[in-house]
């Protein structure tokens, strides 16, 4: 009996200490998302997942920050000169494309900004089988002033096929793929090299805010020590803050903008500036979520939990905060980063703050002020007010037949909504403008001409093609519908105005794209341009103020 209780306790020692060491192991390499130079030979830094993951897991939160008609205020004000931004640029799909009438410049935090580029090995998708979230109705653009101050924009990031702990994470930037002198071995590092090599990703994480009027903020995901880093930073830089303005734009037989000034792109919300410099520094990781919090306006009680400061882990932002800015200005890819750095031990799941400095403080005060005079401008000049947010009407009609050309002229939808349909473009269903018909009547869409040179869109209703995964989405019309099974006649369209388009292809007779059989599942509602709350005239913009001990000396060149 001795014997066997001697064995007994040795047996529970032993599984003690396996689990105490287990427990320690897991907790030494808890970070689920890591940011560490590439496995990609020169390809900088890359993401890494930091424990092993199912196919369709959700491993982020992306938020899309949408400058509209970028390049046309870029080109005629502030020069063609390249931008380090101008690398991030995802070309805009789905409901980024209706937001204005040329094209947007959209950059996506983390995984957009953050993933290298490997097709063949493409483990990860910023909205496979997703289309982006869409928060509009968090403010009320009539009540609220932070109303179109935030991105409504986000979208998870999906793991596409299982991956292990320790293996870089790729998306498919639309380049070919890397031929095997380009890549290293399997793409994967171990939980120790990236312990020691990289930075935690997944620290925080983007939820509601605590705080009035912020939208969304950063939420601690475990116990964070005082001096531990919480997030990484890296930084894109901007030459002077003149590439995020807008100016009114006309039309004369296509568009142009005007010398009228008419405010800032969003994306300054999310970058720091300096006030005696033209220099703007924008994050590109999730603590673009971070909300400002000052003892300044708490009577001196409630302050900030974190602060930034240049990157210590970061070899090329020690050398380049030493640099003058005119070397900076030069370089064409990313060179710094900061570290939002704990002030305090910050328990799991409480909101982090930074204090964005005094200047901004002042700027929000007075914009929340001025508010009741301004808050019902949209930019540019414009018929349309916004009666129902988006997603509110999209809910209301969820289930419900959408309404054909006939019954629209009796029974409109609200001025700001529209509808768009989901292309699939492939060898057997080509869509394009078609041929000329001098003789064609064009005023109506007739039976004939549906008949004639309509394309069966039975392809569309492949189990496999679902929206937001490799489709492009145009503005459509609904000529018709038939009830028995839910499918569509559409009408779709080139640009992004209706009704202008229309008056262009009866001028110059042109047979429109018309698809039969369209599933109901491929129509969605969109804003019609400049109608959103991002291009609210009065929306607070405003950059974060870079502490003057930090900001290198050198770089201030404004007089």
């Amino acid at each position: 009996m001795a014997h066997n209780a001697s064995t007994m306790l040795i047996i529970l020692f032993l599984l003690w200490t396996r689990c105490t060491f287990s427990s320690e192991e897991e907790q030494k390499h808890e970070c689920g998302l890591w940011f560490a130079p590439s496995t990609i030979p020169n390809g900088g830094m890359g993401m890494f997942a930091g424990r092993k993951y199912k196919e369709g897991a959700n491993v982020q939160t992306a938020t899309w920050l949408v400058n509209t008609d970028y390049n046309l205020h870029n080109d005629e004000k502030s020069g063609d000169e390249e931008q380090v931004m101008e690398h991030y640029n995802w070309t805009p799909n789905g409901p980024f494309v209706f937001e204005s009438l040329t094209d947007s410049f959209v950059i996506c935090t983390d995984v957009g900004s953050l993933a290298n580029n490997d097709a063949d090995r493409q483990n990860i998708s910023q909205n496979t089988r997703f289309r982006p979230n869409y928060h509009d109705m968090m403010f009320d653009q009539h009540v609220d002033p932070g109303a179109g101050a935030i991105s409504y924009y986000s979208s998870p990031t999906i793991i596409m096929k299982d991956t292990v702990a320790g293996q870089e994470l790729f998306l498919d930037y639309g380049y070919e793929a890397l031929d095997d002198e380009n890549r290293a071995g399997d793409g994967i590092q171990s939980l120790e090299w990236l312990a020691a090599n990289g930075q935690c990703l997944d620290n925080i994480e983007k939820k509601r805010s605590t705080i009035y009027q912020a939208g969304f903020g950063a939420f601690s995901t475990r116990d964070l020590k005082k001096g531990s880093v919480i997030a990484p930073a890296p930084l894109f830089h901007i030459n002077d803050v003149s590439y995020f303005n807008k100016y009114e734009m006309e039309w004369d037989e296509d568009w142009f903008v005007s010398e009228k000034y008419a405010g800032k792109q969003l994306m300054i919300n999310y970058c720091f500036s300096h006030p005696r410099s033209t220099l703007v520094l924008c994050m590109m990781s999730q603590a673009a979520m971070i909300n400002h919090m000052s003892s300044r306006n708490t009577g001196g009680e409630d302050g900030p939990n974190a602060y930034y400061r240049w990157s210590t882990w970061d070899d090329q932002t020690q050398t380049w905060i030493r640099k003058p800015l005119e070397d900076l200005t030069k370089q064409k890819n990313r060179v710094l980063s900061l570290d939002i750095v704990a002030l305090r031990d910050i328990e799991k799941g409480e909101e982090v703050f930074i204090d964005y400095g005094d200047e901004w403080d002042h700027a929000w005060n007075r914009h929340v002020m001025n508010w009741e005079n301004n808050r019902s401008t949209l930019f540019p000049s414009s018929i349309y007010k916004v009666p129902i947010p988006l997603t509110s009407y999209t809910q209301m009609h969820q289930g419900r037949p959408f309404k054909t050309e006939q019954e629209s002229q009796s029974d409109p939808y609200p001025p700001n909504i529209s509808t768009s349909c989901y292309l699939w473009f492939n060898e057997t269903a080509e869509i394009s403008r078609g041929s000329i018909v001098p003789s064609q009547n064009l005023d109506l869409v007739t039976k004939e001409m549906i008949s004639s040179f309509g394309i069966n869109g039975d392809y569309l209703k492949s189990e496999a093609i679902l929206p937001g995964f490799d489709t492009a989405e145009r503005p459509c019309k609904v000529l018709d519908r038939n009830d028995d099974n839910m499918s569509y006649t559409v009408r779709i369209y080139e640009g992004k105005m209706v009704d202008e388009e229309e008056e262009w292809f009866k001028r110059r007779k042109y047979i429109p794209t018309i698809i039969a059989n369209f599933p109901q599942l491929f129509i969605n509602f969109v804003h019609r341009p400049y109608t959103s709350h991002l291009h609210l005239a009065s929306a607070f913009r405003h950059t974060i103020e870079f502490n003057d001990d930090a900001f290198p000396e050198q770089w201030m060149d404004k007089i």
